[in-house]
């Protein structure tokens, strides 16, 4: 049914947003509406829709930002869709929206980029001819990925919502076309004569584990680069409100605030202004499209970026947004937003804007590298998952182990900003929930494994332990580990099929453990299992760097020195003992090894 839309924060959980209901009409900007007067009425007409007590959900593209600036009249590009386009709504309903646990019901069909190695390296150093020349001091350059895909687009917001936890999501569907936005930055809010804007500005790609993570958000927030350009990007909106706002009426509110998101760091400043005019043009005309999307100065940026880039951006670094019948509205920055056209019932043709600031030392194969790379949001994100702890558990006799797993447990809860559960808060509660779980346990010795999910619930699931230890005789296989150094290797996560596949494929070959190494021949860990190799009487284990999971069992030989961190090859297995060992069944030596 049509048209549907929705405006979500998805940074916590459960996530909160907006529905709009009984829609009353729509507004339209075309395309070809390249004279600046209709632009105007456009405006105008909008704010006329809303004060009929409507609410407006829409965007505004990025070309739209040429007509706003008579200097720029002359690079004014006709994007592929409207330049504007909202649909009017009588109700505006507040909701909670629940987490979607199944995989989306979409098959990406194709997949292509719209410039070689080569012309992006050409246009990189034309950006840097620029720059050399004083014309420019970063210039937000866009690259365009095209794609065809079959399904819903709404269980593939859906899905995403989960993997980009952004606060300014939105999704607009009409018979034209569909928008998909997850971004984290906010353009503009208004409420009554106080306009907020929020320029996001300076990254840093988050670190696997909680305790270096929170070092590197510090990093982040006193590097001198960072500051440096998130400042650039401030000075120029807090110039562009003072031209709507009264004298003395823009302050910087926060500066250099970092935000943390499922995969970076980033750095924000909040800069506020008390309007002198309220109308949509006026602000729109002096801060559209936003500084932190085009570069600086901004005009001349924006000269650039029409001469460079190879197809307008259309609403990608647009905005979309909605606004209420009192003339309030809130608008993001139209970044991480996909574009999808229907060619039947369930498929589509769509495409995806990715940009990189480029400034003097920027390399151009980096930064195409980069550009694939901030794209697997949308084409490889990683599906719903929850949390795993599986440990043994006996009545009479307290695991010593238990803290350390209560600690992984609520380490990784909070590194993906799960709810925490208030048997979670702290270890007492956290003993007692699993003792009043498992007291009507008929056996003695139990394998417990407990899941916690990103709502905030926990499942306990027992069995009996019938044979403690692994089973003898210790045989194992060698394998190169498939995938690329993830983020999930260090977190046990039921995100685990490579894992599962090997352990399935080790009981097919009789064998009690697949060891993985990397393609330097580095050895990492088991699939149920971290790995120890004793030389000269002293345990070394592989360093967490490479890829592996934080076992409790190896965080124990660590902390009362049994053990030590130590890279180990393929070659060091002719010249030591090797051990598998987990927290369930124990230390245990290696009689066997082959490699597959």
């Amino acid at each position: 049914m049509f048209p549907q839309a929705l405006w979500i924060n998805a940074k916590d959980l459960p996530y909160r947003g907006y529905a709009f209901l009984e829609p009353d009409g729509e507004l339209i900007l075309p395309s070809e509406a390249s004279e600046p007067e209709t632009v105007h009425r456009f405006f105008q007409q909008l704010e006329q829709q809303i004060s009929r007590g409507l609410y407006a959900l829409g965007y505004f593209s990025f070309e739209l930002g040429y007509l706003l600036e008579r200097r720029l009249v002359r690079c004014f590009r006709k994007p592929e869709i409207p330049l504007a386009h909202f649909v009017l709504f009588r109700k505006m309903e507040k909701k909670r929206f629940r987490l979607r646990r199944e995989p989306p019901s979409v098959h990406m069909i194709s997949q292509s980029f719209n410039l070689s190695p080569s012309e992006y390296g050409e246009a990189i150093e034309k950006i840097k001819s620029y720059l050399a020349q004083g014309d420019s001091y970063q210039v937000n350059f866009t690259g365009k990925f095209h794609f065809r895909l079959q399904g819903r687009p709404l269980d593939l917001f859906r899905s995403l919502l989960w993997s980009q936890r952004c606060e300014y999501a939105c999704y607009l569907e009409t018979p034209a076309r569909v928008i998909l936005s997850f971004s984290p930055e906010l353009f503009l809010k208004k409420r009554g004569n106080l306009l907020l804007t929020a320029p996001m500005k300076g990254t840093l790609k988050r670190q696997p584990l909680l305790r270096e993570d929170a070092r590197h958000k510090e990093l982040l927030k006193q590097d001198e680069k960072s500051q440096a350009e998130n400042a650039m990007i401030v000075d120029l909106l807090r110039n562009d409100l003072g031209k709507i706002c009264v004298p003395g009426g823009v302050k910087v509110k926060k500066v250099f605030h970092i935000k943390t998101y499922p995969t970076v760091h980033q750095m924000i400043s909040t800069i506020a202004g008390t309007l002198k005019t309220g109308r949509l043009y006026d602000i729109f005309q002096a801060l559209f499209p936003s500084g932190s999307v085009t570069g600086a100065p901004k005009i001349r940026t924006m000269e650039i970026i029409r001469e460079l880039e190879k197809e307008p951006r259309n609403v990608y670094t647009g905005a979309m947004g909605f606004l209420r019948p009192q003339g309030d509205f809130t608008f993001n920055v139209a970044i991480r937003t996909a574009l999808l056209f229907p060619e039947t019932t369930d498929a589509y043709w769509g495409q995806l804007g990715v940009g990189a600031g480029i400034v003097w030392d920027s390399r151009a194969e980096q930064e195409y590298e980069e550009t694939h790379l901030k794209a697997r949001f949308f084409f490889q994100a990683p599906g719903y998952f929850s949390l795993l702890e599986t440990f043994w558990w006996e009545q009479s006799l307290p695991n010593p182990l238990l803290p350390l797993h209560y600690r992984r447990l609520l380490s990784s809860a909070r590194y993906f900003r799960f709810q925490i559960p208030d048997v979670l808060k702290n270890f007492s509660r956290w003993k007692r929930f699993l003792a009043a779980e498992l007291s009507s346990a008929e056996c003695r010795l139990l394998r417990v494994r407990v899941c916690c999910r990103p709502e905030g619930t926990l499942g306990v699931q027992k069995e009996p332990l019938l044979e403690p230890g692994w089973p003898p005789p210790i045989r194992i296989g060698l394998k190169r580990r498939a995938t690329p150094v993830n983020l999930y290797h260090f977190h046990k996560t039921t995100l685990r099929q490579e894992y599962d596949t090997e352990r399935r494929r080790a009981e097919e070959l009789g064998l009690t453990e697949i060891v993985f190494f990397n393609e330097k021949g580095e050895l990492l860990e088991g699939a149920i299992s971290n790995i120890f190799l004793e030389q000269q009487g002293c345990l070394y284990t592989p360093p967490l760097r490479l890829g592996i999971l934080p076992g409790v069992l190896r965080e124990h030989l660590l902390r009362t020195q049994k053990a030590q961190e130590k890279r180990l090859t393929l070659e060091n297995l002719q010249h030591g003992t090797l051990y598998i060992g987990n927290s369930l069944r124990g230390l245990a030596e290696v009689k066997e090894w082959i490699l597959l």
